[in-house]
């Protein structure tokens, strides 16, 4: 038969995670699929379906139906297909399949293809296959179609002839929640209620200390505390500033009056601290190791629908997401309206979803491990992905094929594990110490508090160098007057000794009169 023959129909294929089809007897199966319209009649039928044999005469029935327009058939096909020329479609998709070359394609699936064609002994050319593939095939775009995808409908468990290669489950990602440092961050920790309580409570002690300090002065003329210092609202403020921050209060005063406000506010101030630090370790605790969602339905009720959840809209996520949603939807839960929205990147275009992986909106990204991973591994040093829930719609990969096909011995061989475990990885790069969680307290934190001490410091010795110049300048300017002043006193006045009639007196006289009488 011609190859142009073998356009319609496929030999096996990967079912409930991939598509993976080659040709086979077009002749047996085009007399039954002649259009959609009869594949959509009889697709439900699984094995119900009859050709007579005239040969044996007998019926022979098709062991089964795929979900995608097309009939896997019991024939024998390695006389068909040997020394053939194949034009094969591939729809690229890491880390399943890519075309490398017009000769060459690489990828779990494409490997496979690579050791069957070794097997069988025919030569293939690759093109880029885009749209439903009988399309393609109805076109005479190519014999063979590469791909993945999933097939989702009741009917996918009546295949016959199945050998199972692996299971995989969708996941749920999303960025680090522990991560997002910002310069607000810390005053987050508390309400807004309970800083204006502790502004309020730091601003009536120092008024109360000012005012207590007043009325002992007029009660006690000689009463004085640290040289008065508490005299100046200013001091006060930052006494009671000090007691927060732990520095203490440097002398304590001798009215029992004023030491229940200082211990007071030593002990509210104590309150405070402690109060944050602890509110600090644990929020940071919490949201290190557990997250406030891991489900699709908490997404939307503990996240208040704030958060977007991102799939592939042409494939195996969109189609469950697709299928959940009405039960969801019964129980008020609008999910439809947070999938896909315009912050998410498009999933399906892998260059748009790599650069907008790691931006920092509210997204929940809903995807296959492997397909995720391969994408996050070349921006993983820009930022943190957690895993919030795994395990999700777990489906099946297996091969379709007839008792004498080879890909049975692949297997036994070992040849599948070791593509496999080259291909399809489940888990981050070993770089990372902690895989799939927070740290208690992140490098971001500590970062943020060592800039602002670096500022701190870098403050003081502005504001001390620019005390010591002042100091210095003030001085400088000082002795200059002094000596000024002194030169003025020493040109007006001077009291010699005159001796008249062996008798002394001292007369204030000028310096010019006094060379006058000499």
């Amino acid at each position: 038969m011609k190859i142009s023959n073998l356009k319609y129909l496929l030999i096996f294929g990967i079912l409930a995670s991939y598509k993976f089809y080659s040709i086979t007897n077009a002749e047996v199966c085009l007399q039954i699929l002649r259009n959609k319209n009869e594949f959509e009649s009889a697709m439900y039928y699984s094995g119900r379906i009859r050709k007579w044999n005239e040969t044996t005469k007998e019926f022979d029935h098709f062991e089964s139906l795929t979900g995608n327009g097309t009939l896997v058939c019991t024939v024998d096909y390695l006389d068909n297909i040997t020394g053939q020329e194949v034009i094969v479609g591939v729809d690229t998709m890491q880390p399943y399949v890519e075309k490398v070359t017009n000769d060459t394609i690489d990828g779990y699936i494409g490997n496979i293809w690579n050791l069957l064609e070794e097997t069988l002994k025919f030569k293939s050319t690759y093109k880029n296959g885009t749209g439903h593939e009988l399309d393609l095939f109805s076109s005479s775009g190519c014999n063979v179609f590469l791909g993945a995808a999933t097939i989702d409908k009741y009917y996918g468990g009546y295949y016959h002839y199945n050998h199972q290669l692996t299971t995989i489950s969708y996941s749920l990602y999303t960025r680090e929640v522990a991560a997002r440092v910002s310069m607000w961050w810390y005053i987050r920790i508390f309400r807004p209620d309970l800083w204006i309580a502790t502004m309020f409570y730091i601003v009536g002690i120092s008024g109360v200390l000012f005012g207590m300090y007043r009325l002992k002065k007029k009660a006690c003329s000689n009463y004085n505390e640290s040289n008065n210092e508490f005299s100046e609202l200013s001091f006060n403020f930052l006494c009671v500033l000090g007691s927060i921050t732990g520095q203490g209060v440097q002398n304590l005063p001798s009215s029992w009056s004023m030491r229940c406000l200082i211990l007071t506010s030593l002990t509210m101030s104590v309150l405070i601290t402690c109060g944050f630090n602890s509110t600090l370790m644990s929020h940071l605790s919490i949201s290190g190791t557990i997250m406030p969602f891991n489900d699709l339905q908490s997404i939307y009720l503990n996240g208040r629908g704030s958060y977007s959840i991102c799939v592939r809209s042409k494939d195996g996520p969109g189609d469950y997401l697709k299928q959940i949603e009405k039960n969801i939807s019964e129980k008020g839960i609008q999910i439809d309206n947070i999938i896909n929205r315009p912050n998410c990147p498009n999933m399906d275009d892998k260059q748009d979803f790599k650069s907008k992986l790691c931006d920092k909106d509210k997204r929940i990204y809903f995807e296959a491990p492997e397909i995720f991973l391969s994408v996050y591994r070349e921006v993983k040093h820009k930022c943190n992905i957690v895993k919030v829930a795994e395990h999700i719609q777990t489906r099946r990969i297996s091969f379709l094929a007839t008792t004498s096909w080879p890909l049975l011995n692949f297997r036994t061989a070992g040849i599948l594990n070791y593509f496999e475990h080259k291909f399809i990885s489940r888990e981050f790069p070993d770089t990372y110490n902690s895989k799939f969680s927070s740290e208690v307290v992140t490098f971001e934190h500590i970062q943020l508090i060592f800039l602002g001490l670096c500022i701190m410091f870098i403050v003081s010795a502005i504001i001390c160098i620019a005390e010591n110049i002042w100091i210095r300048l003030a001085n400088n300017s000082k002795v200059q007057r002094r000596r000024l002043s002194y030169k003025k006193r020493q040109k007006k006045f001077i009291l010699p000794k005159i001796y008249i009639n062996d008798n002394t007196f001292k007369l204030p006289i000028r310096i010019d009169d006094f060379h006058n009488i000499n």
